[in-house]
């Protein structure tokens, strides 16, 4: 398997619709450790698109864009 890029997004419960198309096993420590860090800002809403959306998401919303694979 490739490299693999994709945007976790993280936003309030209800401002998007969840999805989680990636095993979250497959998660660095440090998007693991940022996915902690956003619930503790009240971001309760986890969504992974798959590629690099930062253009169109960062000033809507928190992201974290990571290499997989």
């Amino acid at each position: 398997m490739g490299q693999r890029t994709v945007t976790l997004i993280a936003a309030p419960l209800g401002s998007m619709q969840p999805g989680r198309p990636i095993d979250w096993d497959q998660l660095p420590p440090a998007a693991r450790t940022w996915v902690d860090e956003q619930a503790g800002k009240d971001n309760e809403m986890l969504t992974a698109l798959d590629g690099d959306h930062r253009a169109d998401l960062q000033a809507n919303y928190d992201v974290y864009v990571v290499e997989l694979g």
